[in-house]
């Protein structure tokens, strides 16, 4: 199977602001996953420029979670959302591990973007 790309990302904006003296602030919500396309490596998706999230440059993300078990967050040095999710197996029941090739049904998750 192939993985996620940047490209299998949509970027939904929903509301756009200013914060005086820091930047932009940026709500908006992010698609991905079919089923069918794998969780790359490392559980890190690639998102996509900064300009697809209205901002000019990236400062950062806050994941507002989502409803299907996984756990969510922005992995600033490699601009990707690292996916998590519970391993319960005999040894180390509820540890969060990287979601690595796992063919993820679609998500859609809210998020907040800070920039410039």
């Amino acid at each position: 199977m192939a993985d996620l790309t940047a490209a299998n990302v949509t970027v939904t904006i929903q509301k756009k602001g200013r914060i005086p003296g820091f930047g932009r602030i940026t709500r908006a919500s992010l698609a991905f996953g079919n089923g069918a396309l794998t969780i790359p490596a490392g559980g890190l998706i690639p998102l996509p420029v900064a300009t697809k999230f209205g901002v000019n440059t990236f400062y950062g993300m806050i994941p507002m979670g989502g409803s299907t078990g996984y756990l969510f967050k922005y992995v600033a040095a490699s601009h990707s959302l690292l996916v998590l999710h519970a391993d319960y197996d005999a040894v180390a029941d509820g540890a969060l591990i990287a979601a690595a090739a796992v063919a993820i049904a679609a998500q859609v998750l809210p998020v907040v973007v800070f920039g410039k």
